[in-house]
Parts: structure tokens; sequence; C-alpha cells
């Protein structure tokens, strides 16, 4: 797993950073405009979700390629080329441009009758559009950059850069030097930005490798348009799954709420960080150890990276529970957070599940059984809509906390007991209950620990003392190998400097 260690570590650095920014403008930035931010982010969480519509099964299919016959005995691996992806996406922000509008009226009126910021939809429809079709661009860039394992700034631009672009709009608005009536405009413009750079990226990767592509008119056959249409809607479904939340929030309790819910959202969302640094460098992976039908290396992955990601996990989770009050006391105004502790505790246990089940969405997303993946993401988007409509007007966001969670748990219990029966592999081994067991020793010890009262200090001291010795006992039990590895390489270049 040498190149999945390596660009995981690039990615997870990444990310860290763009948390530490994200984290500073939800505690500090955000509450002195809570009206402006949380409109912000609904207006990005609509693009995302037409979005899912716009860019359908194409960010799948730019990895998923297709395999021709040479001759009888023989048959080649090609990918599909940038300029017929990007017309399979135009096509499909057309159709959907035309459906959206059509239904917008009835959409409105009878479904969300009770939408607290209802003239959002009703006046914005062009800009909406044109910022989902090039959130739609960008995730194809990105998802392609992967054929050349060159994830790492593509995803910079889009996480790093997202992070930096709102708090900076959060603060020119306050003080007054930009109107916030073109919030929509400002988003659009960073987006249209970043998917020119992300154009010229992608040539450059293109020049420096030989991959041979196909182009629009191998697209039309029964095999690639089902794969399309499947991997399409589960898309769409995963979408709706989990960009719905703010969104939901911000329409049916106002902008302010979705500033609230934001902070235990966010911070949650650092678990993603070593998923999605993993996922989108093992992705190309699992597709070649499918198409090769090598079950054992896709049961080495499934496992390695079910405790890998489960590790980091529960580190991130121990880390942040503990000091979850401390941090909120912190903010420019703590009393905007009060009681989003058990908010947050349902998200992370969310992100956790996700985690610990390892990858098998990507297992089920190219492999003969990807079907099936539409089946399950159903279920989860259905869920977490369905209970999330009947039940956040009345509870407020933890009732969004708690239909994530419950859609998310059952989800996965259903994705890895499928995978189990069609190949045989699941990613639960003996390390997944040693991890668990350390982690609920470590935190009853921690926590019984008196520590100082000052915020600033208990958090380090926490710190330290939750994952210090987690990584000790991971390191001598060997839980990692990767964890193992890291540790070695990086204790011997300290040690060959030390000598010198």
């Amino acid at each position: 797993m040498g190149i999945i260690t390596r660009q995981s570590i690039q990615l997870t650095i990444m990310h860290s950073l763009s948390v530490v920014i994200g984290f500073i403008s939800v505690m500090f930035i955000y509450p002195l405009e809570s009206q402006t931010a949380g409109e912000a982010n609904n207006i990005i969480g609509i693009g995302f979700l037409i979005s899912g519509l716009f860019v359908f099964g194409t960010g799948n299919l730019a990895i998923h390629g297709i395999r021709e016959n040479i001759d009888n005995d023989s048959s080649a691996f090609r990918l599909f080329s940038l300029p017929s992806l990007i017309l399979v996406i135009c096509i499909f922000t057309l159709v959907g441009s035309v459906l959206l509008f059509l239904l917008k009226s009835i959409f409105i009126n009878s479904l969300l009758q009770s939408v607290v910021n209802k003239e959002l939809l009703e006046d914005r429809f062009v800009q909406f559009m044109l910022l989902a079709f090039l959130l739609s661009v960008c995730n194809l860039f990105t998802s392609y950059s992967s054929n050349f394992n060159k994830t790492f700034v593509p995803t910079l631009l889009m996480t790093f850069g997202l992070r930096l672009l709102l708090p900076i709009i959060i603060l020119l608005v306050h003080i007054t030097l930009l109107p916030k009536e073109h919030l929509d405009l400002y988003i659009i413009f960073f987006y249209f930005s970043i998917a020119i750079i992300l154009f010229f990226l992608l040539k450059g990767y293109s020049k420096q490798n030989n991959f041979l592509t196909v182009g629009f008119q191998r697209l039309i056959n029964k095999k690639t348009l089902d794969f399309l249409f499947y991997s399409g809607v589960a898309n769409i479904c995963w979408t709706v799954a989990y960009k719905l939340d703010t969104v939901i929030i911000g329409f049916l309790l106002g902008y302010g709420e979705v500033v609230v819910y934001m902070l235990p959202l966010f911070i949650a969302a650092v678990f993603d960080f070593p998923t999605s640094s993993l996922t989108t460098v093992i992705s190309p992976i699992i597709r070649k150890s499918l198409q090769d039908n090598d079950i054992s290396k896709i049961k080495s992955y499934y496992q390695k990276s079910s405790t890998n990601l489960y590790f980091a996990g529960l580190v991130l989770f121990l880390l942040i529970i503990s000091s979850y009050d401390d941090l909120v006391s912190l903010s420019s105004k703590p009393d905007l957070f009060v009681n989003t502790k058990y908010v947050f505790l349902l998200l992370a246990v969310g992100k956790l599940v996700d985690m610990v089940t390892g990858v098998n969405s990507i297992i089920l997303a190219y492999s003969s059984f990807y079907k099936y993946n539409l089946l399950f993401i159903s279920i989860l988007a259905i869920l977490t809509a369905i209970l999330s409509f009947y039940f956040v007007p009345v509870y407020g966001i933890i009732a969004m906390a708690s239909s994530s969670l419950f859609a998310i748990l059952l989800f996965n219990i259903l994705k890895t007991i499928f995978i189990y029966f069609k190949l045989d592999i699941q990613p639960i081994t003996v390390d997944t209950l040693k991890l668990t067991l350390i982690a609920i020793v470590i935190f009853f010890v921690v926590n019984w620990i008196p520590l100082t009262g000052n915020s600033y200090v208990d958090i380090i001291l926490r710190s330290c003392l939750l994952v210090f010795p987690f990584f000790i006992i991971a390191y001598v039990i060997n839980i990692s190998e990767e964890f193992t590895e890291i540790i070695d390489k990086y204790h011997g270049l300290i040690k060959k400097a030390i000598m010198k």
C-alpha cells in the first residue's frame, strides 16, 4: 500500500490545514454574520444537491473506463476521453434544468409550504443551475485526476479553496466591503476559476501519461449506459443523503440555525478527511482488482482500509469528544452553540460506522453488483429525507443528526452483509475489537484525571493524555501495519539526525 499510504498522508495533511481554517471560521467568523453565513452555506448545499443530477454517473465513469477486445485472445483497458465526459454532463445539465424548471412551482408550492426562505429558490434558479454545472465539472475533473495518481492538487483546490473563500466573504460582508445580495455570484465565480485551473492541470497530466482513450461514441452501448444510469441514480441518492441536512435546516428552521448546526457538523466532517483521502487513491486499485477478479487482494484492501480508517476515526473521536465543551467556550459567541455536544456525538458515531465498514461502497460501485448499490443508497436517501422533513420542524437540529445516524447505520449494515454473501469478505477483524477496547479504556482513564479548568491548557493536556498512550499501544501490538511502518520510518530519520 505504498502509493496509497503516501498520497493519503499528503491529502490528510492538506485536509487538516483546511480543518483549522474551517474551525476558526465557524468558531469566530461565522457568528459575526450568522444569517449571511447560513445563507452562503445553503447556496452551496443547494448547488451540490442539483449537481448530483447534472454530474449523474460521469464521475464514476471517469474511473471505470471500458475494456475493449484487441483480438480473440486479449483485451485492453481504455479511459473515456475528457471531452466526451464533459459532453455527457452538458446533456444532463440541459435535461435536468428543463425538468427542474417545469417542476419548480409545484415543488415550492406543494412540498415546501413551510419553507422559511422560499425566495431563495424562486429568485435564483438560473444561478443555481450554473453553480450546479460548475460543481459537476469540478467533480468530474477531480475524479479523472485519480487515473494519473494526481489527486492532491485538485482536492487542495476544491477543499482548501472553499475553506478560505467563505470566511473571507463573510468578513468582507461584515465590514460592508461586499454586498451580501450577491453571495451566489461570488461562489459561482470561485468554482468557475477552479474548473479552469483543473482543466489545464488535467491537460498537463494527460501529456505525462500514455493512457489510450475512447470518444463519446463508445459510450453508446448497453453495458456502459447501464453503468452510467445505475451509478448516476446512486450518485443522486448519495448527494441527497449527505448534502440535504444544511439545506433542510436553512429552509425549515432559518439560516441562523444552519450556523448552529454547522459547528458539530463541521467538526464531525473531520472524520471524512482520512476516508476521502484513502478512497480517492484506492478507487482505481479496487476497480482493477475487480476486473482481474483478484478477491484476495480486494479482501486485503477491504480489511486494511477498515482498520486504518477506524484507527484514525477513534483518535479523532477521543480528541474531540473529550474537549468539546472547552472548544465551544472559545467561540466568539459560545452561547450560540450551547447543547450541540449531543448533535456532534450522533454525527460522529455515524462517521465511525462509515469508517469501520471500510470501502464497501467502492467495492459495490465497481463490481458486477453495482446495481444493488442503487438499492442501498436509495434506502439511505429516502430514510434521511423522510425522517428529516418529519422530525426537524418539531425537534430541531438534534432530529437531523438522529435521522442521519439511523439511516447510515442501516445503510452500512445492509452493504456489509450483501458483500459478505456475494464475495465472502467482510471488513471487521480482531484489530477492530482491539481498537475499540483501547479507546474505551483510555477515554475513561483520562476523563477521571482532574485538570486545570483553563480551556486552552485542558485541551492540550487531554490531547496528549489521549493520543500518546493510544499511539504507543497501537504501535506495540502492531494494530496497523501502515501505522507501524510510518512510525519506524520517521523514528529512523530522527535517530539518524540525532546521531549526526
